[in-house]
């Protein structure tokens, strides 16, 4: 399995070095809890149609040096790794991840 997040259309990309041991997928709605005077109490309303987010969420880390467990040599120093995702984030435009052998295949935030 290897994860990559690209930014601008593959202008650049980043493939993780060391793959996360595992992730969390998390389907959004657009369900929303009020609270209302007339009933006293709490109004569940159920949200349909697009705009549901998904989020994504694994950890990591980027090696300064090359281990057996590393999926490809020659990768970017730590600091540029996290350099160039903050630029993407600060950037406020949507990064591509790419996770092989599943499904996930998405525009997202950071």
């Amino acid at each position: 399995m290897e994860f990559w997040l690209s930014f601008n259309n593959r202008e650049e990309e980043l493939q993780l070095p060391v793959p996360p041991a595992s992730f969390t997928v998390t389907k959004g709605s657009l369900n929303k809890v009020v609270t209302t005077a007339q009933t006293a109490g709490q109004v569940n309303l159920l949200g349909k149609g697009k705009g549901l987010l998904t989020e994504i969420e694994f950890s990591g880390f980027f090696p300064n040096q090359e281990y057996s467990f590393c999926r490809y040599r020659g990768f970017p120093k730590p600091h540029n790794c996290v350099e160039m995702i903050e630029r993407w984030r600060k950037s406020g435009k949507p990064i591509r991840l790419i996770i092989t052998g599943t499904d996930i295949n998405l525009a997202m935030a950071i």
